[in-house]
């Protein structure tokens, strides 16, 4: 999946170098934080993922839908987990749900984590939120197993909640049964066939096509007495992995989106009929013209 997200963000980045570098807009596909919808400080901020406003909403429901009024949370340093807590315990407020205890976890304070053991082990509270970002899930996570701490529902913020390698054989009784809320998966039409078609002679020059090549076929462009010569006729859908995979996407298809919401934006920017844009009904501009509050959130909206 990693590849993936390179691939486009990399286009996303030429893209925006060519034509919209002078005028700053910003189209994240993955910040999530609530902070950012706030169009006075940030203006010419658009993005292809929901903000946690929504994620938030969602998870104070489901624990209403099961009756789990009494809750913890644990909550790593940093404004998304931060924000979001904070926007949790409001409105966990609204719906009668009572949080027992809020506390922070920090990969280099061991005091903090010692907290957080004696509060899980002594507490009346059997649900807890896990708002963390994905690599502070992973250092509270390898942490717990050391411990023998059961009984308790986690439920996760959707930065950490879809990723099936969390749950190892030693965290099955940590995580088994969490529950949360993701972004959704999408199938980006004419993918698969373009990545199960391309070949190293499709970009001569890129020495990471090389590099992924060898790694798939275990092979080597160059002279090797440890593999095989990379012939680059190999074919891609004999491998099983990560890039040949394309049910998946979720992260992927906000990329997708954030290239495609750009391209449409700033081609209905510059649709020039008569002497003024068809959309606008203003006077036609061209590209050296573009200001950030000319391609409107209204357009980026409906380009998605």
């Amino acid at each position: 999946m990693f590849i993936i997200i390179v691939i486009y963000s990399y286009l996303l980045f030429i893209y925006i170098y060519m034509f919209l570098f002078p005028i700053s807009l910003k189209v994240s596909h993955l910040s999530t934080c609530a902070c950012l919808s706030d169009k006075r400080l940030y203006p010419t901020f658009f993005r292809t993922v929901p903000s946690d406003r929504f994620q938030i909403i969602g998870l104070v429901q489901l624990m209403k839908y099961f009756n789990w009024r009494w809750v913890g949370i644990i909550y790593s340093d940093g404004l998304y987990s931060e924000e979001g807590t904070a926007e949790f315990i409001d409105e966990a407020k609204k719906q009668e749900i009572c949080v027992e205890y809020i506390l922070p976890f920090s990969k280099k304070s061991e005091i903090k984590f010692k907290a957080i053991l004696e509060t899980l082990r002594e507490s009346s509270s059997n649900v807890v939120l896990l708002f963390m970002s994905l690599s502070f899930t992973k250092s509270f996570l390898s942490k717990m197993e050391n411990y023998n701490i059961t009984g308790k529902q986690w439920v996760g913020s959707e930065s950490w909640i879809t990723q099936a390698d969390l749950a190892s054989a030693e965290r099955k009784g940590i995580l088994q049964g969490a529950m949360g809320f993701a972004i959704p998966q999408a199938s980006i039409p004419g993918l698969g066939e373009f990545l199960l078609s391309l070949k190293p002679s499709d970009e001569p020059q890129s020495a990471i096509i090389k590099a992924v090549w060898e790694n798939f076929f275990d092979c080597s462009f160059s002279p090797s007495n440890t593999s095989a010569i990379c012939t680059g006729t190999e074919d891609l859908r004999t491998v099983s992995s990560d890039y040949t995979d394309v049910t998946d996407f979720r992260a992927e298809n906000n990329v997708y989106k954030a290239v495609y919401v750009v391209a449409y934006a700033i081609h209905a920017l510059l649709q020039c009929e008569n002497g003024s844009n068809p959309t606008t009904g203003k006077p036609c501009v061209n590209k050296t013209e573009v200001k950030p509050k000319l391609v409107s959130y209204r357009k980026c909206i409906q380009a998605q």
